[in-house]
């Protein structure tokens, strides 16, 4: 049997997203199953929409996400090059193989003349189909059209009257008949191929022999397939995926959130994560298990059970692995992780986390599992960082404006600058005896320190802020809250 060729063939128009990333997994995912290859190849011949900023995005999302290739950019192989643009010399011999052997016609038509075609097509509520106009050109006629300047595509010559079956892996028997189409273009006019072409050319001369990819390609599939059989090459086996959608069950867009793998990493998702949750985007094991090691993935993977059905994305369930994957970290790993987003949001400096990494350590680790992202870290950390606190609106309008908080608070000054020794027992006891006396519900009470101090009513555990951050800040940042809402009443 030989031996499995898979690949994923990004186009490099914008970053990696993630219908493209679950493509690349699963090619990924099967050829590690099956001792296999895969291959990465850049199809870069939209010239006016590839860039290189595209390119290094998807070769970086690929990398961070730990989907290492055997064979393309930036390792190579024995079938490059491994970016379409550099392929156009191979396209044209191919095209002129074709030429030469009758299966294929240079198509002299103008645009205008298309265009006029369609439009007549259209009025007619039929759909277009070119008329062949070129054809049966003479070799005369067609040098005459070269000699002055004509330009011209190149279009396969259709065998009408067949019938194409597909045997995809996931959805079963899929038949297509020729008389639907017409003798389309497989060389533009510039010189370049179109998509149908050089993917096939590609995939051919690479020796893929299994085609994994989403299921909007299925309209491109029969065409692929009729290119094979005038080549000459051997078809490989087909497995189309379902698409992915949007919770509203509308196809996944950037309306819905995040869709680039860029996206979620700058905002703290791990890669352990993203690679679970795209892995079960479509693909069941079983009912039970959710959370799989990339060694579970690569051993009980098949495209067998991949579901026919759209997958819908839930951002909700992601947070969740996510959160697990976080929680699974060492401290340290944690903290190191978190660290980039509290310079980015300028909380602190690069040159403060030599002298501050054990302080910063405290702070992840007081704020726990509640880490669902990594940036999370900024919400429920930022108070730690800051001389003074920005307190929340919902914080003003529930304790500011409903109690007499300047009394209450300069209360609490007064019993926490009794308290002698800055420990759990000896604040506790201090606050819990007050409470008992002001009225204000308990609740309520603790409510209105934790605002005091963080500004939010979300935040870690009162007593281990309090530790953290000591006796003076403490008693310092009541004493702020207090000049705050003297000002808000004026």
């Amino acid at each position: 049997m030989n031996q499995v060729r898979v690949r994923f063939a990004p186009s490099p128009t914008g970053y990696l997203h993630i219908g493209g990333a679950r493509t690349a997994l699963y090619n990924w995912l099967f050829a590690k199953k099956n001792k296999g290859k895969f291959i990465l190849r850049i199809e870069d011949t939209d010239i006016q929409r590839s860039t290189k900023e595209s390119i290094h995005a998807i070769i970086d999302g690929m990398r961070w996400l730990g989907l290492t290739w055997d064979e393309g950019p930036e390792v190579g192989g024995n079938y490059g090059p491994y970016f379409q643009s550099q392929r156009i010399h191979i396209y044209k011999k191919y095209a002129e193989k074709l030429l030469y052997e009758n299966k294929a016609f240079r198509c002299f038509c103008t645009q205008e003349e298309i265009e006029q075609a369609r439009k007549k097509a259209k009025e007619k509520k039929i759909q277009y189909k070119y008329n062949g106009k070129c054809r049966n050109l003479t070799d005369t006629e067609i040098k005459k059209r070269i000699a002055e300047g004509q330009s011209f595509t190149v279009r396969l010559k259709m065998d009408w009257n067949d019938e194409i079956i597909i045997q995809d892996i996931i959805r079963g028997e899929i038949r297509f008949h020729t008389n639907n189409f017409d003798d389309f273009i497989i060389m533009k006019s510039d010189g370049y191929p179109v998509y149908n072409f050089a993917v096939v050319i590609d995939d051919a001369l690479m020796k893929i022999n299994y085609v994994i990819r989403g299921d909007d390609h299925i309209s491109n599939t029969p065409k692929q397939i009729l290119i094979y059989k005038a080549l000459g090459f051997p078809i490989p086996k087909f497995a189309h995926l379902p698409m992915i959608l949007g919770e509203d069950k509308t196809r996944l867009s950037k309306r819905h959130g995040a869709t680039a793998v860029q996206q979620f990493r700058e905002i703290g998702y791990l890669p352990e994560a993203m690679i679970n949750y795209l892995a079960r985007l479509g693909w069941g094991y079983d009912d039970t298990q959710e959370i799989f090691t990339v060694e579970e993935l690569i051993q009980k993977f098949s495209l067998k059970k991949v579901s026919k059905n759209p997958a819908v994305f839930s951002f909700k369930k992601l947070e969740w692995l996510n959160n697990y994957y976080i929680q699974k970290l060492s401290l340290e790993e944690r903290t190191k992780m978190c660290i980039p987003f509290l310079i980015k949001d300028g909380l602190i400096s690069e040159k403060d986390v030599g002298n501050n990494f054990e302080y910063i350590k405290k702070i992840v680790e007081l704020i726990g599992a509640r880490l669902r992202l990594l940036k999370d870290i900024t919400f429920y950390a930022d108070f730690f960082f800051k001389e003074k606190v920005n307190f929340s609106d919902d914080a003003i309008k529930k304790f500011f404006q409903k109690f007499d908080c300047i009394s209450l608070y300069n209360q609490i000054i007064s019993i926490l600058e009794k308290v002698e020794r800055w420990e759990r027992e000896t604040i506790t006891s201090a606050l819990e005896t007050l409470s008992q006396k002001v009225e204000i519900k308990r609740k309520d009470f603790f409510q209105s320190i934790r605002v005091a101090l963080t500004g939010k009513l979300i935040s870690p555990d009162l007593l281990d802020i309090m530790m953290l951050i000591g006796k003076e800040k403490t008693i310092k940042r009541i004493k702020d809250a207090i000049e705050f809402i003297k000002k808000e009443d004026k």
